[in-house]
């Protein structure tokens, strides 16, 4: 694949794991289910690895900094709530207005 093949599907596949994250982050507001919080740790960490192979560094950093506060629910540092949502969608919005930058340029 050439490099714009290589961008189209980077965009191509952000795209669907921050939909995935968007739908799975209602799930934040109240006792997440273990299942459904290890897909959003996985998708978070396969956003920060595709970010880290296209070398886009703030998506890599946003990316992980949503796969860090995930984990820390997961291991009881993070409570869920309200809170917590708002702070995973605004990473989130951050990352899609990144996303839809490097596709436009």
């Amino acid at each position: 694949m050439s490099h714009p093949d290589f961008k189209a599907l980077f965009i191509e596949e952000s795209r669907k794991y921050l939909g995935m994250l968007e739908a799975g982050s209602a799930c934040l507001d109240g006792v997440i289910p273990v299942p459904a919080l290890r897909d959003l740790i996985r998708y978070a960490h396969s956003m920060k690895g595709m970010a880290a192979t296209m070398a886009l560094p703030g998506i890599e950093r946003e990316s992980a900094r949503i796969e860090e506060t995930l984990r820390g629910v997961g291991s009881g540092a993070r409570g869920t709530g309200p809170e917590l949502r708002a702070e995973i969608l605004a990473s989130l919005a951050a990352v899609r207005a990144l996303v839809e930058e490097y596709g436009s340029g």
